[in-house]
């Protein structure tokens, strides 16, 4: 919208650019991965269960916000 000018456009977004991780997944900018295996589990089950199911080796760990 442009405010100096007395007039309303509508447009729609354009799709999300994707990143292809490996040949079975791909990725958005958007995504969000929530992992539910219980509090008790250690970093090695975690990096385990995305190894066994994703194919991904975490190189990152990040806590909170």
């Amino acid at each position: 919208m442009n405010l100096a000018v007395p007039v309303l456009n509508l447009s729609e977004p354009g799709p999300v650019p994707q990143i292809k991780l490996h040949d079975n997944l791909k990725v958005t900018l958007w995504d969000r991965w929530e992992v539910k295996l219980g509090r008790d589990i250690t970093l090695k089950q975690l990096f385990d269960h995305l190894e066994s199911n994703y194919k991904l080796i975490p190189r990152d760990v990040l806590e909170g916000a």
